[in-house]
């Protein structure tokens, strides 16, 4: 998850964010990778084990320990981390992470809690007591002992762990945030959620590109039973569709109306960063003069609020007098924006994305594919964001229908079994094996929901029925979903029997139809926070938090 101030959150409307004082990255930017790789998916490491029991072909080839990390071993490679003597190494470490993560999102850096705070001891001995568990039930090669603890003084319901690129390891540490900790969650459910996170330091998902390995793409049609990822077969035409759109949402936001008119709605996408940085920038330079633009977010953020899901924080299907008042509300947002709000202001798209990231315009115009240069040229910076994200929200309805051509389904049919999905899924076994009940996580993200949402969550639950998947832009899937998903695979295991399905065909350049619909990437400019995986991001919200006038 990503912190954000209350400025830059003015228009964060995506379904999953952060909590505002956080301090860890979503993992959203895989995102932008995902059209990129339009081949069959790997085998997943996560199971730690090669097919069929065949040979490890890293302990034949010599190939653990051997001083380089190999993050495509079946067993994680102790190459692959950086190990602590004791406690007061691993803080020490995560206190220069975390000045290094403050710095690139201008905030002051989080205190650490002292291993003689009670909360500390507690969380000690519960990650203890699962790394015994963990290790008998999962495959963890060479790693002999616990990992360390961090217990970050921050309020925000998170645990993670983090790849430090300084060193290319993995520190063997996961780190649990207090507002974790004094949630009030069981302690199995709990639990779940720091072997959730052993998973992402276990299975190295948290190396650079490792998401790509993981991923199972698919398709469910209204009324078909919902499988669980990990079983299934890579479908191309679900893995071009999925790429793309996570592709194109991850850079404009998730709901591609063109009743918006280019307003980005992605929490982390470039274009709401760019567009938040320049209204910013804007109100600090004349109040005055966008007073009028302010004056009309509110009922803008309100017509949101009451039609995003709480569920899955994906927007509803809006009827055609719903349309044209989002058009009138976004038009007259825009307008005021643009004249007087930063009417006078020489901002430029490339040169405040160089100032954003620490880099030059030189490297900023290299990362930009010339086609999106040219379409936005000569602009004013507001047309310049607004261009770039409407030309996105067009790709997004292209590929929509595209996907209804190909197979007859939209994009609500569309799956894919991620890092996140896997490291659910690895509490259901270890659970199991201390006495717990194997789907406990699923407890705790019911208790993360705001209590209506919990209620109508459970009730879902109750009744068998198959909760909304959530936005494809965000690989943890929806809470609820995933409350679903740990007690059926729990179910799953103690009755193995499962109906095999039929994969949906492809047409033979699907691959390149979707690829080309996708467009251009736009640059993705590396951040420390990109080097995290966390579990657990804040509820859906109904849109953003108000200005902060």
């Amino acid at each position: 998850m990503m912190r954000r101030s209350t400025i830059a959150l003015l228009l964060a409307l995506a379904a999953c964010t952060a909590d505002a004082d956080t301090g860890t990255s979503d993992g959203a930017g895989d995102a932008g990778d995902a059209a990129d790789d339009d081949g069959a998916g790997d085998d997943s490491a996560d199971d730690g084990a090669t097919d069929g029991g065949q040979p490890d072909a890293c302990e034949a080839e010599g190939r653990y320990g051997d001083g380089t990390c190999d993050g495509a071993c079946a067993l994680p490679d102790t190459d692959c981390f950086l190990f602590f003597d004791d406690h007061a190494a691993a803080d020490e470490w995560f206190t220069g992470y975390e000045a290094d993560l403050a710095a690139s999102e201008s905030r002051p850096p989080r205190a650490l809690v002292d291993a003689s705070d009670a909360r500390f001891a507690a969380m000690r001995e519960l990650l203890e007591r699962g790394w015994a568990s963990y290790a008998v039930e999962r495959p963890v090669g060479a790693l002999d002992r616990a990992p360390e603890l961090v217990v970050i003084d921050d309020p925000g319901v998170n645990a993670f762990v983090a790849f430090d690129r300084g060193v290319e390891k993995i520190g063997w540490a996961v780190m649990v945030q207090t507002g974790l900790i004094e949630l009030g969650a069981s302690e199995p459910a709990l639990l779940g959620v720091v072997m959730h996170e052993l998973t992402h330091a276990v299975d190295r998902h948290v190396l650079p590109d490792a998401g790509e390995r993981v991923l199972i793409h698919y398709q469910v049609a209204p009324g078909e039973p919902e499988p669980l990822g990990f079983e299934q077969e890579d479908e191309p035409i679900a893995r071009a569709a999925v790429a793309a759109w996570r592709k194109l949402g991850g850079e404009a936001g998730p709901y591609p109306l063109a009743e918006l008119h280019g307003i980005p709605t992605g929490s982390s996408s470039l274009m709401t960063r760019v567009f938040n940085a320049t209204l910013q920038r804007a109100v600090a330079a004349d109040p005055d003069a966008c007073a009028a633009a302010l004056d009309r977010i509110e009922p803008f953020n309100q017509f949101l609020n009451a039609r995003i899901s709480p569920l899955d924080g994906l927007l509803a299907p809006l009827d055609e007098p719903e349309r044209a008042e989002l058009d009138l509300l976004s038009g007259d947002f825009m307008a005021a924006l643009r004249d007087p709000c930063t009417l006078a202001s020489d901002l430029d798209l490339f040169p405040l994305i160089a100032e954003l990231f620490g880099v030059t315009v030189d490297e900023v115009l290299a990362e930009f594919d010339p086609s999106d240069v040219e379409l936005v040229e000569g602009l004013p910076i507001v047309d310049q964001i607004a261009t770039l994200t409407d030309d996105r929200y067009r790709r997004m309805r292209e590929v929509e229908a595209m996907l209804v051509e190909d197979t007859g389904l939209d994009t609500s049919s569309l799956r894919y079994f991620s890092t996140e999905e896997a490291a659910d899924d690895s509490t259901v076994p270890v659970l199991a094996g201390m006495g717990f009940p194997p789907d406990a996580v699923g407890e705790f993200f019911l208790a993360i929901l705001p209590p209506p949402t919990r209620a109508e969550c459970a009730d879902l639950l109750a009744r068998g029925d198959v909760p909304p998947y959530g936005d494809l832009t965000d690989d943890h899937h929806a809470f609820c979903f995933r409350a679903y998903h740990v007690a059926a695979l729990a179910d799953r295991v103690a009755a193995p029997a499962t109906a095999a399905r039929a994969p949906h065909t492809a047409r033979p350049d699907a691959a390149e139809a979707y690829r080309r619909a996708a467009g251009p990437r736009l640059p993705r400019f590396w951040r420390p926070g990109d080097d995290t995986r966390s579990a657990w991001l804040a509820p859906p919200r109904q849109g953003p938090p108000p200005w902060n006038r």
